[in-house]
């Protein structure tokens, strides 16, 4: 396994044990929020772009000699 991938493994790692004790250990802790504020949704073109460039970068990726999918798991 490379350096890189145990990075990412560690960070992805990291991010869902935050995630949890965001979403179970705080309210546990803290109680009921009482006061809470609306986000307003952002508009539908937002999110096209955003896939269209992971889509963009995903075949220029293939096309450059990436292989598209690695096995981060050599078993």
């Amino acid at each position: 396994m490379t350096m890189t991938a145990i990075i990412l493994i560690i960070l992805i790692a990291g991010a869902l044990l935050y995630t949890v004790y965001d979403e179970a250990v705080i309210p546990f802790l803290k109680g009921k929020t009482y006061l809470s504020v609306r986000l307003r949704k952002r508009s539908y073109l937002d999110e096209l772009l955003f896939a269209g460039f992971l889509i963009v970068a995903f075949i220029s990726n293939l096309l450059h000699g990436g292989s598209g999918t690695n096995n981060v798991c050599c078993c």
